[in-house]
C-alpha cells in the first residue's frame, strides 16, 4: 500500500460523495413543488407542525448524506483494492 494509492482512493471518495450528494439535492429540490401543493391543500398550523417539518427535513438531509457517504465509501474501496493489487 502506498500513499499514492490511498490518495487516489480518497479522491474517488470525494468525487463520488459530492456527485451523488449534489444529484440527490437537485432531486429533492425538484420534488419541492409537489410538497408545496400538499401544504396548500391542508394548511398547517401550530408548533407541532413546525417541529414535525423540522425533523422531517433533518431526517431527509441525513438520508441524503448517508447515501452519498455509502456511495463514496464503495468507490473508495473499489479504487483502493483495484490499485493495491
Amino acid at each position: 500500500m502506498s500513499l499514492q494509492t490511498f490518495i487516489l482512493a480518497l479522491s474517488w471518495f470525494a468525487l463520488v460523495f459530492f456527485a451523488v450528494g449534489g444529484l440527490l439535492l437537485i432531486l429533492a429540490q425538484s420534488l419541492l413543488p409537489a410538497a408545496q401543493e400538499a401544504i396548500k391543500a391542508h394548511p398547517p398550523h401550530g408548533p407541532e407542525w413546525a417541529r414535525r417539518v423540522w425533523y422531517q427535513r433533518v431526517r431527509g438531509y441525513s438520508v441524503l448524506l448517508i447515501v452519498a457517504a455509502a456511495a463514496g465509501l464503495l468507490a473508495f474501496l473499489v479504487a483502493f483494492v483495484s490499485h493495491a493489487v
